[in-house]
């Protein structure tokens, strides 16, 4: 196969697999956005800028939001992979599937009928709460500004400067106004008619199989099967379905979502070594597998896990064990989502996952997120381990992407820079990068070309295709 630009790291989720439960993750995003009238007849200048700005912000939340909704509203993951290669010309991807459907409180998105009709209830209130807040947001805030300029503001670049924030939040609300209606109009019969409860997993599946049946985009499609040992007849799904010859061409593992990395199902037990880890191993089959103590987490307060967990510095293997969180993830946000992540997705949890299956092909995928600890634990592990990479996905700011070059990858010795490899984390990143072009061009910028083409084509091609 020629030699071509990898994205190792993607996902394609397209109306049909973005469940009620994603839907309402996200609106819960907006409810936390503050829509606080901006009183500027009382305000001075200054005062009035600065909450300007504080406004401007929360919409800039929201005009996200819809950029990730308004792509997912798609009907096909074809239609996500346009959009991509929009940017990523010609670009080989493995978009990575996600298995979601055990992260979430099960009593208040399945069950009885009553209970579903509910939840859809709850999430239409919230949807109609947002628009009434921006409905008279918009209003307040257009009046003041007027009646502020009539006061105060004599220079003509300042008011056309601030005359296009005011178009910015018209546009804001109107692009929600339209993806609202999709979910709540009245020409809908309802929303769980367009968004199921616990179906989003299959149907990511049939979605990518007939992408990568199509005859165009066979040798540029390489999936990988999203796979929690909490699923039946996971590992004989496996089995069937990865493989060089099938649909999909590796694995990704998301501990967070409530299991741990050294689960039975995965790396087997004393007595029986038949788990996933040995069949991709025996087999050559890649893994990615988050590394990051950011993305999502399980919903649950408590989950019973088996495996090897990190807690109070070290690693400690548990059986049947009743795990308790201390903080929840509605109410505490980033906290409860790093807690979980440290606790079942600590690097040194994949350390153990490595000693006893050295040979796996393992990509411990968002280099740590933003975690240098994390970062300089999977540095260690790779000079250990031949086959171990990482990958540079989900990082939108080039702050942190220029730290990472300054202070790891500038640093570090041949063979470990040759299993570092690019990633887009699209369209998932849209959330908090709206401009993919901008995405990209910042690794064009903060890498030289040679080490552009090291962690788009040469690193990542020794992942996906060396056997």
């Amino acid at each position: 196969m020629d030699k071509k630009r990898i994205d190792i790291h993607c996902h394609l989720f397209s109306k049909q697999t973005l469940s009620r439960k994603v839907v309402s993750l996200l609106i819960k995003q907006l409810t936390d956005v503050s829509l606080s009238e901006i009183k500027v007849k009382k305000a001075g200048r200054k005062i009035f800028y600065k909450n300007l700005d504080v406004f401007e912000e929360e919409f800039d939340k929201i005009s996200k939001i819809n950029y990730f909704l308004k792509i997912g509203f798609n009907n096909d993951s074809e239609h996500i992979y346009k959009k991509l290669q929009q940017v990523e010309k010609n670009y080989i991807i493995a978009p990575l599937t996600l298995d979601l459907d055990f992260c979430f409180d099960e009593d208040k998105i399945s069950g009885t009928l009553d209970r579903i009709q509910k939840y859809d209830e709850n999430l239409l209130t919230e949807f109609k709460t947002i628009k009434t807040a921006l409905d008279a947001n918009i209003k307040n805030v257009t009046f003041d500004i007027k009646q502020y300029y009539n006061l105060y503001i004599k220079q003509k670049n300042k008011k056309e400067l601030t005359n296009s924030r005011i178009e910015k939040f018209k546009n804001t609300k109107k692009e929600f106004d339209e993806l609202s209606d999709k979910l709540v109009g009245e020409k809908r019969n309802s929303f769980a008619s367009n968004y199921k409860a616990d179906a989003s997993f299959y149907s990511q599946l049939e979605q990518i199989k007939q992408l990568k049946q199509d005859d165009k985009y066979q040798d540029k499609v390489f999936p990988f099967l999203s796979v929690d040992p909490r699923r039946e007849n996971i590992l004989q799904f496996v089995k069937k379905n990865v493989g060089k010859d099938k649909i999909f061409y590796g694995v990704k593992i998301y501990a967070p979502t409530g299991y741990s990395p050294t689960d039975p199902v995965l790396f087997g037990t004393d007595n029986n070594n038949d788990c996933v880890y040995k069949f991709c191993e025996d087999n050559r089959i890649p893994i990615t597998a988050h590394c990051s103590d950011a993305g999502f987490a399980t919903f649950a307060e408590n989950i019973n896990i088996t495996g090897e967990i990190y807690r109070f510095k070290e690693v400690i293997r548990v059986d049947d064990f009743q795990l308790y969180f201390k903080f929840n993830v509605i109410k505490d946000g980033v906290k409860a989502v790093e807690e979980r992540a440290e606790i079942l997705n600590h690097p040194l949890l994949w350390e153990k996952v490595m000693q006893k299956f050295p040979n796996l092909y393992l990509n411990l995928a968002h280099y740590g997120g933003k975690n240098d600890e994390w970062r300089q634990h999977i540095v260690n592990l790779m000079s250990k381990y031949n086959n171990l990479y990482t990958d540079l996905s989900g990082l939108y700011s080039k702050d942190l992407l220029i730290k990472i070059r300054n202070k790891f990858f500038k640093k570090l010795p041949k063979n470990i820079k040759n299993k570092i490899m690019y990633g887009s984390d699209y369209y998932i990143v849209t959330i908090f990068e709206d401009d993919f072009e901008k995405y990209l061009s910042n690794f064009k910028k903060v890498f030289s070309r040679r080490d552009f083409d090291k962690i788009t084509i040469d690193n990542p091609s020794r992942f996906l295709f060396e056997r």
